[in-house]
């Protein structure tokens, strides 16, 4: 096993909540509570492309940016096949 208590304690942040703070209190949680929950030991079980440890949501895209793309994208449809008919 490969264990990362940096990549523990960042992807599952209710454990500092709860109080986990070290890398031997991780390590104790992952070993106890983690492994049978199939919590992640390190970031290379989920992708190994992506570093968790860096990881910040804000970095997605917002769903609200999604729903415009959506509203735009129809509305170009749609504005299409009335200009343009629809294809046979």
């Amino acid at each position: 096993m490969d264990f990362d208590p940096d990549f523990y304690l960042n992807y599952y942040k209710d454990l500092r909540l709860a109080g986990i703070k070290t890398d031997k209190e991780a390590l104790q949680h992952y070993t106890t509570y983690g492994k049978k929950e199939g919590r992640y030991a390190n970031s290379k079980q989920i992708n190994p492309h992506i570093n968790y440890n860096n990881f910040n949501a804000n970095d997605l895209v917002k769903p609200s940016s999604l729903i415009m793309g959506v509203i735009v994208g129809t509305f170009f449809s749609i504005t299409f096949v009335l200009i343009f008919g629809k294809s046979k």
